[in-house]
């Protein structure tokens, strides 16, 4: 792949398919009838595309906890770091749920992309987060942070009444980004009482 529109064309095809099928629900056939392309053309079949797909997301992912850790730097707060994190991984679902079947055993014959792409990012993210001021327990707010957004995503906010309530809608994410503030303002609050206790 070498960045030419072609290639960005097959990205997205498989990137779209891995998302809504799983790796090993896709085949590159699949992939190639999608880009509009003979399957002859995709170098390295299924493997090479969903390996660079990966590649591609920690390097995006790497960039922006390096934005989140200059932002904190500068004197920013737990909500702008929220913010920042929520808008990336909306903006990349479909990596997110890749991920997903990833935990599902999908992809097992793939080897080595949990070490070269999902711990590093991990380890950075605890770096430019995990030390925050004022955040106790930050592998469980991390964690909460991720059960949250995941949950969202995939199934957007329960209603009684009919209205926005997917990640695709505004509104819906507004109110979900105020949920986010809220419980992070209640943690905070409750772990300045607990340390004010002892």
């Amino acid at each position: 792949m070498d960045g030419t529109g072609e290639d960005e064309r097959v990205l997205a095809a498989a990137l779209r398919l891995f998302a809504g099928l799983g790796y090993d629900g896709t085949t590159t056939e699949m992939i190639a009838a999608a880009a509009g392309i003979p399957p002859s053309s995709i170098a390295g079949g299924k493997s090479a595309l969903y390996q660079k797909i990966f590649e591609n997301f920690h390097r995006a992912q790497m960039d922006l906890l390096e934005e989140v850790e200059a932002v904190h730097a500068a004197g920013g707060d737990l909500h702008q770091t929220l913010d920042m994190m929520m808008d990336f991984y909306l903006d990349h679902r479909q990596e997110l749920t890749v991920w997903q079947y990833r935990g599902l055993s999908d992809a097992v014959d793939v080897a080595d992309i949990d070490e070269r792409f999902r711990l590093p990012v991990t380890w950075r993210l605890f770096e430019a987060v995990g030390s925050l001021e004022d955040l106790s327990d930050p592998d469980l707010w991390i964690s909460a942070f991720s059960w949250c957004l995941t949950g969202f995503i995939n199934g957007g906010i329960v209603s009684r009444d009919p209205g926005p309530t997917t990640a695709d809608d505004l509104m819906a994410r507004r109110r979900f980004r105020a949920l986010l503030h809220d419980l992070t303002d209640a943690w905070i609050r409750s772990s300045t009482e607990r340390s004010s206790e002892r």
